[in-house]
Formats: C-alpha cells, structure tokens, sequence
C-alpha cells in the first residue's frame, strides 16, 4: 500500500512540476495573433505558398467592413459578395485542376486589398501519428 501511494505521489509531483515549468515560459516565446484584425483580412487557415484541392470547389472566407462590395480573384476566377453586418464574408469558387504553376489569390474590398501568392492546386493530405 505505501509503494501505491510513493507511485501517486510521485506521479502527482510531476504532472505539477511540468504545469509550473508551462507557466514559466518566457513572454518572447509565445506567438499571439488574433484570429481577425480589425480591418480586412482572410481566416488564418489561408496563407502565401499553400496547396488548395484539385477537383473541388474552393471556399475563402474572412472578415471585412460590414456592407462593403467584396472580390476575390482567383486563377481564371472572379467572386464578389456584400461584407455581412457581423464582419463575415464567404466566397466559393468553382472547383480547379491541378498546376504546377504559382497562382495569386487577391481579396478587395473598398480601398483594401490582400494578396496571397505562390499558391498550388493539388492533392492535399493530412496525416497524424
């Protein structure tokens, strides 16, 4: 019974010992950007240099002005959608083949633009171990 309860305490100093160690982490190592700014922006699942899936439709979606006529422009495509009176806006374009080429996807919106570039369309595989 005593090595049961050693084996418990034991176990307990430890999971605290990692939780202490947590808190102490230094601030400069801690990376916080906000999900939405408050201007235009896309959602953060979107950056320069990734891969969409060939042969499906594409969803964009990100947060602007409310009530502001919005474009994206991607490929040979082109989308415009009214910013909803919540900040959200969603775009779906038609689905694409695959490229070997970078393509640019730009977002406008009154006087502000966003451009991602050097994305490729291909098979997209999400793995875990």
């Amino acid at each position: 019974m005593r090595s049961l309860i050693f084996a418990l305490w034991s176990f307990f100093l430890i999971l605290n010992a990692e939780s202490t160690h947590a808190q102490r982490m230094p601030r400069e190592n801690v990376v916080e950007t906000p999900a939405i700014s408050e201007g235009l922006c896309v959602s953060n699942l979107f950056q320069s240099g990734m891969v969409l899936q060939r042969g499906k439709p594409i969803s964009i979606w990100g947060w602007g002005k409310p009530g502001a006529e919005l474009s994206v422009e991607f490929a040979d495509y082109s989308v415009s959608v009214e910013v909803a009176d919540d900040r959200s806006w969603k775009v779906n374009l038609p689905a694409c083949e695959a490229t070997a080429s970078p393509q640019a996807l730009s977002v406008t919106s009154g006087g502000d633009s966003l451009q991602l570039t050097d994305i490729l369309i291909g098979d997209v595989w999400v793995l875990g171990g």
